[in-house]
């Protein structure tokens, strides 16, 4: 069997598949101010609770990247996939925001594999693993979905 056809068989038993809730992540202030001083973000919504406040999101903003550094669960790294490949490089993220997050709240997310597909490049054979993850809020409410793309090799 070739590498692209073992690929071809995990796809058909894999993509569909879903994990979580995952472990839950409380958003805390300081976590949002060290992310948004590590990315170099001067927004004053980060770090002034009083403006914060009256702002459209009542309180201190989650910055659009951080729980993709900061999540302990949702992604392809939730499944233990059998790929004959190991190297792993994250490829591309798509966030679609549903609902405000703010420091204060606490998300879990729920992953689903949409799909596996087998490739070759320049470089050679490489698999893509595409996964959406739902994160919902501490009141069971969907607030982000992030589409990704994983490249192992």
């Amino acid at each position: 069997m070739t590498l692209k056809e073992q690929v071809e068989a995990i796809a058909a038993e894999w993509v569909g598949r879903t994990t979580g809730p995952g472990e839950p992540l409380e958003i805390e202030r300081g976590a949002i101010r060290r992310y948004a001083e590590a990315i170099e973000d001067d927004n004053p919504l980060y770090r002034d609770p009083e403006l914060a406040a009256a702002s459209i999101h009542g309180g201190i903003p989650m910055p659009p990247g951080f729980l993709i550094t900061a999540m302990r669960s949702g992604g392809e790294r939730d499944f233990q996939i059998p790929l004959p490949v190991s190297r792993r490089i994250r490829g591309e993220d798509e966030l679609e925001f549903l609902r405000p997050v703010v420091a204060g709240d606490t998300l879990t997310a729920q992953t689903r594999i949409t799909g596996i597909e087998a490739k070759e490049g320049k470089s050679g054979f490489f698999v893509v693993i595409q996964t959406e993850t739902t994160y919902y809020n501490q009141r069971g409410e969907a607030v982000l979905i992030n589409r990704a793309k994983v490249i192992k090799r």
